[in-house]
């Protein structure tokens, strides 16, 4: 007899916990849906810059942290001066959805800066090198790196 009641608290036990994770699901579910709960795709933790140009000029490197799925479809696609000439009215299209590092490529030189953004919910790190000559001069980051490495040249950069 003390067998079956045993069984039963545990069946009982197991149903308790069975239809609290079924609550739990589906309240993460609703969550998602309403965009409250996003993790970051981004791990970077430092990002160096190297200028292997020679002159005198300092070029514009920045990378662009998108929290949401629109804006980093819409900068995927966006050229470097397409990106540096409209970045103020995508900051008024999407304020908040965004976050940027500077990090001025200056001749001769390698500089580190950490990556500390203001709230974890990066979907993507974009780089903008800002380049006079035409073309993309946009990258992505792989998100599961924690150190990225920018060496910029006299009209294109490498990314590791």
């Amino acid at each position: 007899m003390r067998k079956k009641a045993k069984n039963v608290q545990t069946n009982t036990a197991k149903g308790k916990l069975l239809t609290a994770l079924g609550f739990a699901l589906v309240g993460l579910c609703a969550c998602q849906q309403a965009n409250c709960l996003q993790f970051s795709a981004v791990a970077l933790k430092k990002i160096t810059v190297i200028s292997k140009e020679s002159n005198e000029a300092v070029i514009a490197v920045r990378v662009v942290f998108p929290k949401t799925a629109e804006l980093y479809e819409k900068l995927r696609t966006m050229s470097s001066a397409a990106y540096f000439e409209q970045h103020d009215a995508l900051a008024n299209t999407y304020p908040g959805d965004f976050e940027f590092v500077d990090i001025p490529a200056v001749p001769g030189q390698q500089t580190s800066v950490k990556v500390k953004l203001n709230d974890f919910r990066a979907m993507a790190a974009i780089v903008f090198v800002r380049y006079d000559s035409k073309g993309d001069h946009r990258r992505e980051i792989d998100g599961r790196s924690k150190k990225a490495t920018i060496t910029v040249n006299s009209n294109s950069f490498e990314l590791a």
